[in-house]
């Protein structure tokens, strides 16, 4: 947000909370379809990893799939 204050933008968080929302439902299937596609794998591959929330202390964990299998 400070850096849209920067540049002389007044966005509030609603309006990036709307975007990040509309892009979610389009990629949703997507997101299905990958998840389908990588549990059908003889092999997954499963990480997980700490990741910093933006602004706090906090630490989060983010979890990720992998195939070996290529499209």
């Amino acid at each position: 947000m400070k850096i849209f204050k920067r540049e002389g933008l007044v966005v509030d968080s609603q309006t990036l909370w709307d975007q990040s929302h509309a892009l979610a439902r389009i990629l949703k299937p997507t997101y299905v379809h990958l998840c389908e596609e990588i549990l059908k794998s003889e092999v997954i591959g499963m990480d997980q990893s700490p990741c910093k929330v933006l602004g706090h202390d906090k630490t989060w964990q983010m979890w990720t799939l992998t195939t070996t299998k290529l499209c």
